[in-house]
């Protein structure tokens, strides 16, 4: 429970909960999220700048939801 608190306060610190990316099709948020999560450092540091940010961005935004239990949130 303790871990699971800590994800949550280190995701939350990053404070990308409150971009508004509405505009972003949430399957397409979970996409990047997920490509960031099994991708290797080396792979994420090859792509193109705007790739990078939205994908480290993608996955900052839905794992803070996964570590707060909420599942809708994209």
């Amino acid at each position: 429970m303790l871990d699971a608190l800590q994800r949550l306060s280190e995701f939350s610190a990053l404070r990308v909960g409150n971009l508004d990316l509405t505009y972003v099709p949430p399957w397409q948020l979970r996409a990047l999220a997920r490509y960031a999560a099994v991708s290797k450092a080396q792979a994420i540091e090859r792509m193109p700048g705007e790739r990078q940010i939205a994908s480290l961005l993608a996955f900052a935004r839905v794992y803070e939801s996964v570590a707060r239990d909420l599942p809708n949130c994209p």
